[in-house]
């Protein structure tokens, strides 16, 4: 069986898809995209889940079943965005 659920394929698995930084640009689109979706997808950011934290990040993984991971996440600092 394959998984993925593309218009092409039949007899898809449903996925379990984490996006992370979902209260961003990228994050947003993705949010907007997802309704024409068949899988299921859980959007969190900073505030629900730090993906710079290993074992939470796993933790989570592991408690929703995540298939995959859309990393939507923008690394900001100021001395970057000076420059």
């Amino acid at each position: 069986m394959q998984t993925g659920c593309l218009p092409i394929m039949k007899n898809c698995i449903e996925m379990n898809i984490l996006v992370t930084g979902a209260h961003g640009q990228l994050g947003n689109e993705m949010v907007r995209v997802s309704d024409k979706s068949k899988d299921h997808y859980v959007f969190t950011d900073i505030n629900e889940l730090d993906i710079t934290n290993r074992d939470v990040l796993h933790t989570f993984v592991n408690k929703e079943q995540i298939d995959i991971i859309v990393n939507c996440c923008l690394l900001y600092t100021s001395d970057a965005a000076d420059e």
